[in-house]
Formats: structure tokens, sequence, C-alpha cells
């Protein structure tokens, strides 16, 4: 895994990083779980795993943290990468099918189909997830912005293509991000429930 080249005189030791993060406020770990709630999705490991693995990775030195950045933002930037790498593994890794003795794919129980995945079953799915995205929608119904914004992370585009959708400069985008995601999190407290 390539590391983004900080000078060293520029980066906290390992052992500056791990006295940073023992030093967090309560504050900063509400803050990186909640963090690491919103980034594990999609593939990604679960919350508790991708904290763990940041952290590892940050006190032993493997992700360089510049001086400038609070230990939190760091924190962050490393969970975000570890689930951005997660979510792209899950991507290329090859998809298995049964194929019968015919050559064809299995059609039968026997056969080997998996019976718990009815298409009604993905049609419920279907209209589950449109309600959703409708509900969340409607929170920003008299802001384009963040309509927009709030449209754009439901159809899972980030970073700078979804900074270039908004238009906004990089400090309105991320005021204009967390805007959402708080909202979003006062209307779901408990997650979504149908």
């Amino acid at each position: 895994m390539a590391t983004p080249s900080v000078p060293a005189e520029a980066a906290l030791s390992a052992t500056e990083v791990a006295d940073g993060i023992r030093c967090l406020s309560d504050a900063d770990i509400l803050r990186f779980k909640r963090a690491s709630q919103y980034l594990s999705y999609g593939g990604a490991r679960p919350p508790a795993d991708l904290r763990n693995e940041a952290i590892r990775r940050a006190a032993d030195g493997t992700r360089k943290c510049p001086r400038n950045l609070p230990i939190v933002v760091f924190l962050f930037g490393v969970m975000r990468s570890i689930a951005s790498a997660d979510r792209k593994a899950i991507r290329r890794a090859p998809t298995l099918t049964v194929v019968s003795k015919g050559g064809s794919a299995a059609s039968t129980l026997l056969d080997g189909v998996d019976p718990r995945r009815s298409p009604e079953d993905l049609i419920i799915q279907e209209e589950q997830v449109g309600e959703l995205k409708r509900r969340v929608l409607d929170l920003f119904k008299n802001d384009l912005v963040a309509h927009t914004l709030a449209e754009g992370l439901v159809d899972g585009i980030e970073g700078r293509e979804l900074k270039e959708l908004v238009g906004l400069s990089d400090r309105e985008f991320a005021t204009k991000r967390r805007f959402v995601r708080r909202r979003i999190d006062k209307a779901f407290p408990n997650g979504w429930k149908r």
C-alpha cells in the first residue's frame, strides 16, 4: 500500500500519534465513533473493526499524520481510506454461480438455487430502498443544494465528483455535507425503521 509522501519532519512520530489518540476529548471520541458508523457501509468492515484498524495503522506508523492536522481528522481520513479499499476489493472479487451439468445456470433447488431471495423479496427490497430515498430527499425539499448533495450521496457519488456536481468550494461543500449528514442523523436516530 502506498502512503502519501509526507516529509519526516512534517509528520508526527508513532509515539506522538499514540499519545494524541490517548488524549482525545470525549467529543472527539464521539466524532470518531460516529464517523466509523457513517463509513462502514457497502461491504466495508464493521465500525469497531474500522476504528481498530485506523488506530493500528496510525500507531504503528503505517500511516503518517501531518503535524498541522488534528488527530481525529487524520483518523477519519484513515478510516475513509480503509473503507474505500474494502468496497473496491468487494467490487473486484469474482462472483460465483452454480452451473448445472448441462452447462447452464442452476434453475431448481436440487441444482443449487438459493430459495431465500425470491423475485418478490427483491421487489420489496427495491420498494423499501425507494421509500428510504424519498424520505431522505424530502428532508431537503426546500434547499436545492442540500437536496442535490443528499441525492448524490444516496446514489453513491463521492469526493470530488460530488463537490463538482453541487458546485461548491471546499469549505462550503464540507459545511453543506455536515448539514446534510446531521439532518439525516436527526431524522433517523435509530437507523431506518419501516
